[in-house]
């Protein structure tokens, strides 16, 4: 039964994400725990997992594509170090039974983050350094959320460095494989990974990111992405208060 639930909520998560324009990790775990009932730590444990699959896909479609950023290496090297450390975060929480509270300021970041939807301008890459450094606040962020970190990464190049979105955007997707890889490692040998769900979530996302972005065409992509962040908003109220 759980792989039929798991292939449902993925096709949910896939066209809710194509529809707002959003990762899918945003979607997926808070599918994951209120429509699912998987614990907080379990979702986000399952959702490292899925989205090693999710993100090297957007990654071999932007390299075919010629978007992707070769640069974006360093920011990759800099988020599998703070992986480690946002690991270390998401297992203390885990353990403390803090992961409820951690999650709902993470959704309130994640909607803040997407109400910002700053712009940038310049098309020169960031120095490595720089990038290496932002590359470990993607890390942590991973880490501790068990999404790809895509959503929090490029509004903050953006606003750090005044990058053009998509730039910021070719030079994640080279990182964000590297990092998601890293951070789930140590979720799958802790045992907060569950398969059913993990291996039935793929395909739906695949499918159900498609049909979203057909229906997206339909809509202000700006008016459904103000009404998700709302949505984050008081789902993360609904975990604080739980």
């Amino acid at each position: 039964m759980l792989w039929i639930e798991g292939a449902l909520a993925g096709l949910l998560s896939g066209l809710v994400a194509a529809l707002f324009g959003i990762g899918g990790g945003a979607v997926a775990i808070p599918i994951m725990i209120f429509l699912l009932g998987i614990p907080p730590s379990y979702a986000v444990g399952t959702n490292s997992v899925i989205i090693i699959a999710s993100t090297s896909l957007s990654a071999l479609f932007h390299m075919r594509q010629g978007t992707l950023r070769k640069e974006g290496i360093y920011l990759g090297i800099g988020g599998a170090i703070g992986s480690l450390i946002g690991n270390w975060l998401f297992f203390l929480a885990a353990k403390s039974g803090l992961m409820e509270k951690v999650l709902a300021i993470l959704f309130i970041l994640v909607a803040i983050m997407m109400l910002l939807s700053p712009r940038g301008r310049k098309k020169e890459v960031p120095p490595k350094d720089k990038l290496f450094l932002s590359g470990l606040a993607l890390g942590v962020f991973a880490g501790l959320a068990g999404m790809s970190g895509g959503i929090f990464i490029n509004p903050l190049l953006v606003l750090l460095f005044d990058l053009d979105i998509k730039l910021a955007i070719g030079l994640s997707v080279a990182a964000i494989p590297i990092t998601s890889l890293v951070s789930a490692i140590p979720k799958v040998m802790w045992g907060y990974v569950l398969w059913p769900v993990a291996i039935s979530f793929i395909p739906g996302i695949i499918i159900g990111s498609r049909i979203g972005a057909k229906l997206m065409k339909r809509w202000s992509s700006k008016v459904l992405r103000k009404l998700f962040s709302i949505l984050m908003i008081l789902l993360g109220l609904k975990l604080w208060f739980k």
